[in-house]
């Protein structure tokens, strides 16, 4: 059997369609979506993990499983496979995939090739991207490891881009001049540190750029390790010296810890009462101005949606977070709004 790897599952419904003239037969394999196809009289399966399926965590950092029906469903697959493509934009989805199939079926590794529709060229697979991506996501895991105490989820191009932004509203135009990627600000204004445009910092930002040492803020610091994994990926440096490097870097240094207050300086939007900001990314969103409250449950963060409020109430819309899944924008008064009826923030 030959298997085709791909990103999503959209895209192996779309793959396998392309294959032949009738629509390719969707079956199931541990509860996930397989599409069949008898491709050029070659029984094919096509299949996506649906994003990686282990990710690092600690420092040093450990790979831990984050997709095990997907994990199950490669292994059981792998017992027909006899070659593998790999159709995948993601590096790091493909060697961790083609890895999963090779641990039951060694010899499918002398058989996997890369390749788009309608495959009629197919290459080797260039290992250095993938470990240039396991790298970045080691080094991302060892950040996150000393941040955990503040917020984890605060990246080293996050610290980087509010130590550019600087304490005075800055136009995203010089961020962006400056290397700030425009997904950086706006994942910054989704969870509560820059605000507005031009962007300020947001309190918590302040009291972020008072908790991490300077060293940790410093641009240069997060562009040093995007040095590494750039070395990474063309071979000149190996996967476990560039973690080593990052972990260098911040041995020693004093990890920062949240101070009283700091979720709640984290800027949510703006009030529909009297128009000043709320913050608060947990547990509850207080009006800095007038004290207007919106209770959170217990143990669910939330993100802001910059500018967007809401047609019934005027709150700011916000998209929750529960057990690490972002879940659809909601208004955060789950009692007042009729919005909310028959809604809830559970899963």
């Amino acid at each position: 059997m030959r298997l085709i790897i791909t990103d999503t599952v959209e895209a192996a419904r779309r793959v396998a369609g392309s294959l032949q003239d009738i629509p390719a037969r969707e079956e199931a394999v541990n509860g996930l979506p397989v599409f069949a196809s008898d491709w050029a009289a070659t029984q094919t399966r096509v299949f996506s993990p649906g994003g990686v399926l282990s990710l690092p965590v600690g420092a040093p950092p450990k790979w831990a499983p984050v997709r095990k029906a997907a994990v199950k469903a490669l292994s059981i697959l792998a017992r027909e496979t006899d070659s593998i493509i790999l159709c995948c934009t993601d590096p790091l989805i493909a060697i961790q995939a083609r890895d999963i199939v090779a641990a039951v079926r060694p010899e499918v590794l002398r058989f996997t090739r890369v390749g788009e529709p309608p495959f009629v060229r197919l290459g080797h697979f260039d290992e250095h991207p993938a470990e240039a991506a396991a790298a970045e996501a080691e080094i991302d895991a060892v950040f996150a490891h000393f941040m955990r105490d503040l917020d984890p989820q605060l990246r080293r191009q996050d610290l980087a881009a509010l130590t550019v932004a600087g304490p005075n509203p800055v136009e995203h135009s010089v961020l962006t001049s400056s290397g700030v990627d425009e997904s950086t600000i706006t994942r910054l204004a989704e969870r509560g540190y820059l605000v507005g445009s031009p962007a300020w910092w947001a309190p918590a930002a302040s009291l972020v750029n008072a908790a991490v040492p300077g060293a940790v803020m410093d641009p240069a610091t997060s562009n040093r390790c995007s040095l590494w994994v750039g070395a990474v990926a063309r071979g000149t440096l190996t996967r476990a010296e560039a973690t080593a490097r990052a972990m260098n870097l911040l041995e020693g240094l004093p990890r920062p810890v949240a101070p009283d207050g700091f979720h709640g300086g984290r800027l949510m939007g703006q009030c529909p009462e009297c128009g000043d900001w709320m913050g608060g990314a947990r547990d509850r969103m207080r009006c800095l101005g007038c004290g207007h409250t919106y209770n959170l449950p217990r143990g669910t963060e939330v993100r802001a949606m910059p500018g967007v409020a809401c047609s019934a109430c005027g709150a700011p819309m916000i998209r929750p977070v529960v057990r690490g899944s972002v879940r659809q924008p909601r208004c955060p008064d789950a009692v007042g709004c009729p919005s909310n009826v028959g809604s809830s923030f559970a899963p």
